[in-house]
């Protein structure tokens, strides 16, 4: 009996050390796997950061269909198409990512940047802020919001200093991101409310700088300029969530941004553009009589600088309307009115235009 028991224990233990062998020898290729996907994605980012886009793509082509939910993986793939000169592209790409991965602030820097490089400062401020909400400590993101902000102000300094823009510092370059510090890796998406481990927050060897109010410069007093009749204030615009809806506020703004930049360069023709053949010009005017107005109004003036700040989208109805609510600051010469605007637009064929255009405080 003593021998079968010791014959038993001796085969309950080598049954045991097998165990232990397929448990180390699973974890070992599993942890060599591991390491080899990190090094394909520092081979892609190394790539990326050496402009070497085609070679990157390939990386990323055959690393996705050997590992398609890496998420790492599907970041650089908006990377590169940002790279390569496709921002919308970009954009989209960083959108639909963020709906699986919403709390990581590199892809809301990334965004942020390529609006800003599309010419849509507000826009890319709203992202890197919210950047900054994921994580306050994050030194890239408060860089490219200083040198963003500077950018803004950049006008408005010179105008008051008469200074010539073209002898002005040019703008800071935006960072944009091709590796993730701020969050560990994971398998799979988490939920929108899941909080991922979040390694400690690295803090800069500089401080982190803040953004500060800068005092106004004094103004001479405001001359009455175009004053199309009054509207009741808007409600609270609601904030879009999905990215159908971001990408359709997007658009609406830049359309908004590249009106006011056609009044600013006086090209007339691509300004009367911005207007839907329904457009009420209001105070009795007829469409012909509006616009000959608005040509008087335009092109005799030397110069006009024209700047808008905190917009507010608000989309609604089928078919599709909006209405866009601003501060708009308008100089010509002597004249210099800051005045809080709204437009009512219509989407057709793909382009947003304006049918209603009011004055709705000072």
């Amino acid at each position: 009996m003593t021998g079968l028991f010791k014959r038993l224990q001796t085969v309950t233990l080598q049954g045991i050390g097998w165990s232990m062998a397929l448990v180390v020898s699973t974890l070992v290729c599993s942890l060599s796997h591991a390491a080899q996907g990190e090094n394909v994605v520092q081979r892609i980012e190394q790539l990326l950061k050496d402009g070497r886009s085609d070679e990157a793509d390939k990386e990323l082509t055959k690393a996705l269909s050997a590992d398609g939910s890496n998420f790492r993986l599907k970041f650089l793939q908006c990377v590169s198409q940002a790279q390569q000169g496709a921002p919308k592209k970009g954009i989209n790409c960083f959108l639909q990512w963020s709906q699986e991965y919403p709390d990581v602030p590199e892809v809301y820097n990334n965004i942020g940047v390529l609006y800003a490089g599309m010419g849509m400062p507000l826009e890319a401020r709203k992202w890197l802020e919210q950047g900054l909400k994921q994580e306050q400590a994050y030194a890239v993101l408060h860089q490219n919001l200083l040198n963003l902000q500077a950018d803004m102000n950049r006008p408005a300094y010179a105008a008051a200093l008469q200074l010539d823009m073209a002898k002005t510092p040019a703008q800071a370059k935006l960072s944009l991101l091709a590796r993730i510090t701020s969050v560990a890796d994971r398998a799979s998406p988490v939920a929108v409310s899941a909080k991922p481990a979040v390694s400690a927050p690295v803090k800069p060897s500089v401080p982190a700088p803040a953004v500060e109010a800068v005092a106004a410069l004094p103004q001479p007093k405001p001359q009455r300029v175009d004053t199309p009749p009054a509207a009741p204030s808007p409600a609270p615009a609601k904030v879009p969530h999905s990215p159908e809806q971001l990408a359709q506020q997007a658009r609406i703004e830049e359309a908004v941004m590249a009106w006011a930049a056609a009044w600013r360069e006086k090209d007339l023709d691509a300004y009367l553009q911005f207007y839907a053949p329904s457009f009420n010009p209001g105070a009795s005017l007829s469409r012909s009589a509006w616009e000959e107005q608005r040509r008087t109004r335009i092109l005799t003036k030397k110069q006009i600088q024209l700047e808008l700040s905190q917009l507010n989208v608000q989309i609604s109805g089928d078919p599709l309307k909006a209405s866009v609510t601003f501060v708009q600051r308008y100089e010509s010469g002597a004249v210099l009115a800051s005045s809080r605007k709204k437009l009512e637009l219509i989407e057709d064929k793909g382009r947003w235009q304006i049918v209603r255009e009011f004055v709705i405080g000072s």
